[in-house]
């Protein structure tokens, strides 16, 4: 993710293979300065839709720490579904979403 006015590198939203999972992950991160301003959303929802329509990936998941609220949101805000807790470490309780590809029946 790039700033328009700078060109400076702000953050980054992708997909990525999680092997011990065997799904698929969409991921951001956003430098704090940016936070609060619907950009991780804005590059989330682009990602999702290309991850489905152009690369015709199936299924997401995303993975957040449960007192992260704002990505919690943010996964929930995308029609991401809880699954499951998938670990806790010291940090805390780490959650895990889904999103299965859209019908394009209707």
């Amino acid at each position: 993710m790039v700033e328009k006015h700078s060109s400076k590198l702000i953050g980054f939203c992708g997909i990525a293979p999680v092997f011990s999972l065997g799904e698929t992950e969409i991921g951001w991160w956003l430098k704090p300065s940016h936070w609060h301003r619907g950009l991780a959303f804005e590059a989330a929802s682009y990602v999702e839709r290309a991850a489905f329509e152009k690369h015709g990936i199936e299924r997401l998941v995303a993975r957040a720490y449960e007192q992260n609220s704002a990505s919690v949101r943010l996964i929930q805000t995308l029609g991401m579904n809880y699954v499951r807790e998938l670990e806790s470490n010291a940090i805390g309780k780490i959650l895990l979403f889904e999103k299965e590809k859209p019908s394009t029946e209707q």
